[in-house]
């Protein structure tokens, strides 16, 4: 096992007047997930299902309410950033946004450079650091002559190019994708997950992806994990849930991404104690 959260809980206060209780929202609600060597776990859900929390749990950037974060069997959830942070060698994060994930004061080379301030026993010259940004920077078809740029220079795909090689700088054994191409046109979207395919081959790389978006998941999952309003609703292999959808949630969700044809949207219920039941398969579905 690469990383396997266990009954993870993140609530956020409301804000209410003097004397009144507090509310919460609670954006993840008892969700476990496991994430094997070699295959993609995507994480699926309308915006403000949880999903980025979840991420931002796993990467312990933000604090755990109740729950466990192992990895590679280890339980790291008392870790703080300081012990945390030969682990962070080992899971990286793109973010959603091209825009504002690259410093806009850095060059290229300043932004590669930078993320290697956690190995500086291996990148302990200028050689070594120029040597391994030009490398990363070809991985992702973009050309070193580059690295004295600005990140204003450069169209959204391009900078999400550059967020992913910065991101590959250390070997890391899982990449966290947050919604990275949603932002993009279609046709960029298409030659990044291309990308991101040759790139798991080449660097012998696992990725958690977290997207609303089903049509981009199909193409890169082994195993989805539907969220819906803090909980994971349905669970299990890919072809399993896409063929056969179980739960109402995520059968609107194909039926918007696909045109599927199911009964008529309505506000879904979830059940008051409900659990992932087994549908065989290892298709587990929230009832």
């Amino acid at each position: 096992m690469l990383l396997e959260l266990k009954n993870i809980k993140k609530y956020f206060p409301l804000k209410k007047g003097i004397g009144h209780k507090t509310a919460y929202v609670k954006a993840v609600d008892d969700v476990n997930l496991k994430i094997i060597p070699g295959e993609n776990l995507s994480l699926v859900g309308e915006s403000g299902s949880g999903k980025t929390t979840v991420a931002r749990l796993a990467l312990k950037l933000l604090h755990l309410d109740e729950g466990s974060i192992f990895w590679q069997g280890e339980d790291i959830t008392g870790l703080g950033e300081r012990g945390f942070r030969p682990y962070r060698r080992n899971i990286q994060m793109v973010f959603q946004d091209p825009y504002s994930s690259l410093d806009p004061r850095f060059t290229i080379r300043a932004i590669m450079k930078e993320a290697m301030t956690l190995d500086q026993s291996r990148y302990n010259s200028s050689q070594k650091i120029e040597q391994r940004s030009r490398e990363l920077l070809e991985a992702v078809n973009l050309n070193c002559s580059i690295l004295g740029r600005y990140p204003h220079e450069f169209s959204g795909g391009e900078r999400q190019r550059i967020a992913i090689a910065r991101a590959l700088v250390l070997n890391p054994k899982l990449l966290i994708l947050d919604e990275a191409v949603s932002s993009l046109d279609v046709i960029i979207q298409e030659q990044l997950m291309t990308l991101l395919l040759d790139l798991q081959k080449k660097f012998d790389m696992t990725y958690f992806f977290i997207s609303h978006n089903l049509k981009i998941v199909k193409k890169i999952s082994h195993t989805i994990a539907v969220m819906y309003h803090g909980k994971i609703v349905e669970y299990g292999p890919a072809e399993a849930v896409f063929a056969n959808p179980s739960h109402p949630y995520t059968q609107q969700l194909l039926s918007a991404a696909f045109e599927y044809k199911v009964g008529q949207e309505k506000e879904i219920e979830l059940p008051a104690n409900g659990s992932l039941v087994d549908e065989g398969g290892g298709h587990w579905v929230l009832k």
